[in-house]
């Protein structure tokens, strides 16, 4: 059980919105490249039975680029982010 945290909206000046720190970061994929990340077959149940039925799905706040997130509670690993 937990509460969520409720940040304050981002500033402008010392705090920006994902889309501005993304692009300040200079990070660059090709939409088609291959992922790096991958889940071990012998646990690839974990992520929907366990991480997001237990645990609400903290990998999709590991990353503020999103490249964790679930759709349909099904794991998505968005590589190209």
């Amino acid at each position: 059980e937990f509460e969520p945290i409720d940040y304050p909206a981002p500033d402008g000046v010392l705090t920006f919105d994902l889309l501005t720190n993304l692009q300040r970061s200079g990070t660059y994929h090709e939409d088609d490249q291959p992922s790096h990340l991958k889940i071990k077959p012998d646990v690839a149940s974990v992520p929907e039975s366990i991480s997001l039925q237990v645990y609400a799905a903290p990998e999709s706040r590991f990353c503020p680029a999103a490249v964790y997130e679930y759709v349909d509670e099904k794991l998505v690993i968005n590589a190209q982010n």
